[in-house]
């Protein structure tokens, strides 16, 4: 790769990250009828999990992967023919009442139903599941991964507690990354070492949950291949970790650490190229839908922002085409006055300008 930076095109992509982080994609629970309402102490699991399991999406050796540390249980190795997510033919007498205030969406009431079951069979992984799930829905994201593990430490094969673990650090990261918005507009404001490593550490928060959350995904998803919310986690988990690999790439090359910076790029595309292959899955089961395509718009961005500023002017080229071919459909196809797929077309388009005129150079 070339070392060229232009700041502009930088700021640029880094916009997109913000226009994107609220629009791709509601919270998704482990269960079936999914999520209708919404209203943290840190992630003890993040420190006590073991090696994720190589997935076809992943063949080769990424410098940015980080290995689950130590304890939850032994990934499963055997794949499923399960054609969607997993499901109980049995639904334990013990949690009808729950499940029907879930249904409801009355996830408060079901807490506490549930934690009854619990008080009476403390061994009950699929209580602890669905009570996972309410903490989810909730959005008491650190009490869900902690509920959403005790479910597996009890069944290792209770494969939808995995997957709504996945979610749950998949919307806390967001949560992190919108405190960091913040924070990085007071450091703006107002920059002091005690502003500047409060959004330091924010980042870093964020960027471990949606790393781990792409790593939940991958693992429920060599299981079950065919879920298309997991499907649609695990694109939007790659969208937000290759976020501040973006940035070091970028900084690093400000800096002129060319092989440092060489290093963060490759890293960031890779998880990049993860997204795209997850997205594409969920798009082609999903083609009336605006969000799969505003996402997959949006890493076709970031990718041709940062093929760019490392001297790839003709992939560069050929990926802003396909963001703003992503975004078209979205207008032409499923919502003419869509804000986010304007915004985005608009943005690709001044990208495209600019880059004629030899600003990106």
């Amino acid at each position: 790769m070339k070392k060229q930076f232009n700041h502009k095109t930088a700021i640029l992509s880094l916009a997109s990250v913000f226009l994107f982080l609220s629009g791709c994609g509601s919270p998704q629970p482990s269960t079936w009828w999914g999520i209708r309402s919404l209203t943290g102490k840190d992630d003890k699991d993040s420190s006590v999990q073991t090696q994720a399991p190589i997935t076809p999406t992943s063949q080769n050796k990424k410098k940015w992967w980080k290995p689950f540390s130590k304890g939850e249980e032994k990934p499963a190795t055997k794949r499923t023919t399960a054609d969607d997510i997993p499901d109980k033919d049995f639904v334990d007498p013990l949690l009808e009442p729950a499940l029907a205030q879930m249904e409801r969406h009355d996830f408060r009431g079901a807490k506490q139903k549930l934690l009854e079951v619990i008080r009476e069979n403390p061994a009950h992984s699929e209580a602890y599941r669905n009570l996972g799930d309410c903490h989810y829905n909730l959005m008491e994201f650190p009490e869900a991964i902690d509920t959403y593990v005790k479910a597996r430490q009890l069944d290792a094969s209770n494969n939808l507690a995995l997957r709504g673990k996945g979610f749950a650090h998949l919307h806390y990261a967001k949560q992190f990354w919108k405190l960091y918005a913040g924070a990085r507009t007071e450091l703006k404001d107002n920059p002091t070492p005690a502003n500047n490593k409060r959004a330091q550490d924010l980042m870093l928060k964020s960027d471990e949950n949606f790393q781990l959350a792409l790593e939940l995904f991958q693992r429920y998803l060599a299981l079950f291949p065919n879920d298309s919310e997991a499907t649609f986690g695990r694109a939007m988990a790659a969208d937000g970790a290759s976020r501040r690999f973006y940035s070091n790439a970028i900084g690093l090359l400000r800096k002129q650490r060319a092989t440092d910076a060489n290093a963060w790029a490759q890293d960031c595309l890779d998880i990049i190229d993860e997204g795209l292959e997850a997205i594409k899955l969920r798009i082609d089961q999903h083609r009336e839908e605006a969000e799969s395509r505003i996402l997959a718009g949006a890493l076709f961005l970031r990718r041709a922002s940062l093929l760019k500023e490392f001297g790839q002017d003709q992939q560069a080229g050929v990926d802003i085409n396909k963001s703003a071919s992503i975004y078209q459909s979205v207008l032409t196809e499923i919502d003419r006055d869509n804000r986010q797929a304007l915004a985005g077309l608009e943005e690709c388009k001044s990208m495209q300008a600019q880059w004629k005129t030899g600003g990106g150079e």
